[in-house]
């Protein structure tokens, strides 16, 4: 045994505590992600009881919800994929709603304000999280020092970019009320997204990219610790015939881009996006858009294609298109009544066993199908008889007939498997 071996011996055990508590915080924060929204919920209530201000204007409590959940999701998911804190910038909704601080005739003391106030309720939250899942004093120490630190480097390196930002342009741009004087991308970026008026000529010429032609939007996220959201956006691009493009990163973790054509992209750029086979990211893909409206709604329809994969427990990677999830979104939009219509329709088939789960996709494909055992025979690959009866089977289970009030029972088959992955 070396000198320096020796030397090291001692410190071994402490070595192992810390690598378990590093893994016992990602594997709750993993835990503690799908609920994000819940989460921001609780947080935003806390800091609107304290900051009644910042919901003062028409609109202004949509602005405070989407900066609320993008840094909740933005805290939880960096704590989750061990994602450094020290990187990260402030989302674009808080960006905006600093925008709306400095409109009013405020400034960025407000925001700063409510982080601490938010930051205040998370921690309440994030505590009761822990204290639920871990017994051992020692470990549950161990992992709350080291949120604690996560939690205050994402905050303090909030602010100071917030800060900053108010100090260099955020006064001088909203005084002039030109969208395209700001140097920054991301700044003409915040305009684009919203309703203010802007000369698509200028913003071109500031983020390179043409607004008059036809979109799509992406939203990528990593799910996975080691995730590489670049390589997915590259593989992407690859599968489209390398398209025009540009891309930002949202602050939250997350990355924005847009693919854009002179004309309408083709059906089959559409399908080989949809093809793309990735490690540990979750892309939303919007409809095709045109011109600048069609700019902003095939991002609003990403975003929400990549928020509904993520109310599963376990989402699954890959490219989801907003017209496949649509009404699952819709349905799922309001977590707690979903929940409700999903236990009240289906029962004992929520169960979370191999035959259940048989037997809700059966049901899917069959209600999908028209109705029809012969092509939901074909379309599962088994014989007829076998859809005779797994359907005969679920009509046990739920106590009537599946065609009796089918809508419902489609319903919550989206919802379960929104939620919950099958």
């Amino acid at each position: 045994m070396t000198s320096a071996t020796r030397r090291a011996a001692p410190d071994t055990p402490g070595l192992a505590a810390d690598a378990r508590a590093a893994a016992e915080t990602r594997r709750l924060a993993l835990e503690l992600l799908p609920d994000s929204v819940a989460v921001s919920q609780v947080v935003l209530a806390r800091v609107l009881e304290v900051l009644p201000e910042l919901a003062a204007a028409e609109g202004a409590d949509d602005v405070a919800r989407e900066s609320t959940d993008q840094n909740i999701g933005a805290m939880l998911a960096t704590l989750a994929f061990a994602v450094p804190p020290s990187g990260m910038e402030p989302p674009i909704g808080t960006r905006k709603l600093l925008r709306q601080a400095v409109a009013g005739g405020g400034d960025a003391t407000t925001l700063l304000h409510a982080y601490r106030v938010g930051h205040e309720r998370l921690w309440e939250v994030w505590s009761d999280h822990v204290a639920m899942h871990i017994a051992d004093r020692e470990l549950q120490h161990a992992v709350l020092r080291r949120s604690s630190a996560h939690f205050f480097t994402f905050i303090d390196r909030s602010c100071e970019e917030l800060v900053e930002e108010y100090r260099r342009e955020f006064a001088d741009l909203a005084a002039s009320g030109n969208a395209t004087s700001a140097a920054s991308r991301r700044e003409v970026l915040d305009v684009l997204l919203g309703d203010t008026a802007v000369d698509l000529e200028a913003a071109r010429g500031v983020l390179g990219y043409e607004l008059r032609g036809h979109h799509l939007g992406l939203v990528l996220r990593p799910v996975a610790v080691g995730a590489d959201v670049r390589a997915a956006l590259d593989a992407i691009l690859a599968a489209a015939g390398r398209p025009s493009s540009f891309c930002c990163p949202a602050g939250d973790g997350s990355v924005w881009a847009w693919l854009g054509w002179a004309s309408a992209p083709p059906s089959e750029g559409r399908e080989a996006i949809a093809r793309v086979k990735l490690d540990g990211v979750v892309v939303g893909l919007g409809e095709p858009g045109h011109d600048r409206d069609g700019f902003r709604a095939t991002h609003e329809q990403a975003a929400e294609a990549e928020q509904t994969v993520r109310m599963s427990r376990v989402p699954a990677p890959g490219v989801v298109a907003h017209e496949s999830i649509a009404l699952a979104a819709l349905l799922c939009s309001d977590r707690t009544r979903a929940e409700r219509l999903c236990r009240a329709q289906l029962g004992v088939l929520t169960a979370p066993d191999e035959a259940s789960a048989r037997l809700r996709h059966t049901l899917a494909v069959f209600l999908a199908c028209g109705r029809s055992k012969v092509r939901t025979a074909e379309q599962l690959f088994v014989h007829q008889k076998t859809v005779t009866y797994r359907i005969a089977r679920a009509e046990q289970l739920l106590g009537r007939p599946v065609t009796e009030r089918s809508a419902e029972l489609d319903a919550a088959l989206r919802i379960h498997r929104t939620l919950f992955g099958d």
